[in-house]
């Protein structure tokens, strides 16, 4: 059986096979491994490659909607206006959601629960996208997502904001110093005749 899709994306995933011996064709395909983490506090035990290749296909489909959601839950926050943006900040703070905010949460929980086959040329292709948030930070639920998610979008919108309050900044400073300039000027013409 051929594993090296799978054993690639173990060592991505910062994962450990004991033995190390996963991809030798030498080795029977039922000669039984470990896959370990650092953070886990569990291992893996599969008795064959294929209960690997299994494993790991089966984790990636059943995290495959929300993957999918989360995607979408970006395009959204690139594109929306600050009420929704508002609206999100207060539901992630802990209050009622509403407004155009809860069209948003509505789309991506709905997404998030459809069934949705995972090819696999698709599995092949975002395997490690899929599954990294769950390596990094262990299980996380939908809405744990969306508030990372958020919470980063935020940081990089409220630097965009900065960026253009203090260009505007800037240009008022420069004008007013301009203004300041001519004022100047023009009481030193005004005084000399």
């Amino acid at each position: 059986m051929n594993i090296d899709f799978e054993a690639q994306l173990l060592k991505k995933l910062g994962c450990s096979v004991e033995p190390d011996n996963l991809t030798d064709v030498m080795v029977a395909d039922d000669s039984g491994w470990v896959v370990a983490r650092p953070k886990w506090k569990h291992v893996r035990e599969c008795e064959s490659r294929l209960d690997i290749s299994t494993w790991l296909y089966s984790w990636g489909a059943s995290n495959y909607p929300q993957y999918l959601a989360m995607l979408r839950f970006r395009e959204i926050l690139a594109t929306a206006d600050e009420e929704t943006i508002e609206e999100l900040r207060s539901w992630f703070a802990g209050n009622r959601v509403r407004g155009p905010a809860e069209t948003v949460v509505d789309e991506v929980v709905r997404l998030s629960r459809t069934d949705i086959a995972l090819c696999q040329e698709e599995w092949h292709r975002l395997g490690f996208d899929i599954l990294m948030p769950h390596v990094e930070a262990g299980w996380l639920s939908l809405g744990c997502q969306m508030g990372m998610e958020f919470n980063a979008f935020i940081s990089t919108h409220r630097l965009d904001s900065d960026q253009a309050q203090s260009l505007i900044s800037a240009l008022w400073r420069e004008f007013r110093d301009g203004l300041q300039g001519l004022g100047r000027r023009i009481a030193r013409l005004a005084r000399q005749h």
